[in-house]
């Protein structure tokens, strides 16, 4: 199993809005705050992703949300994991002008 973990500038409600299209056609289970991401085609790929809240960081007068993900993966050969973490991080990108 590989763990990547992640520090997010996000909400968990908002994790869990982005969540499915981040993942394509991947069947997710939630339990809390924890989420369980698997392929049909490939049952022996999983990802369990699991986050925990963190305090706001807080730069002069903005705050923002942090949220930890932690995203475990099971049965993946590193090409896999690669894709899955490039639109995973795809999804999430939050992009400046």
């Amino acid at each position: 199993m590989v763990t990547v973990v992640k520090e997010m500038g996000l909400t968990p409600e908002s994790f869990v809005r982005t969540l499915p299209n981040a993942v394509g056609e991947r069947h997710i289970t939630q339990r809390g705050l924890t989420f369980l991401i698997e392929n049909p085609a490939l049952p022996d790929q999983r990802v369990s992703i699991e986050l925990t809240e963190q305090a706001p960081r807080r730069i002069a007068s903005i705050t923002l949300p942090v949220t930890l993900v932690a995203l475990h993966f099971d049965g993946f050969e590193p090409l896999a994991q690669e894709q899955f973490l490039t639109r995973f991080d795809l999804y999430f990108h939050k992009g400046g002008g």
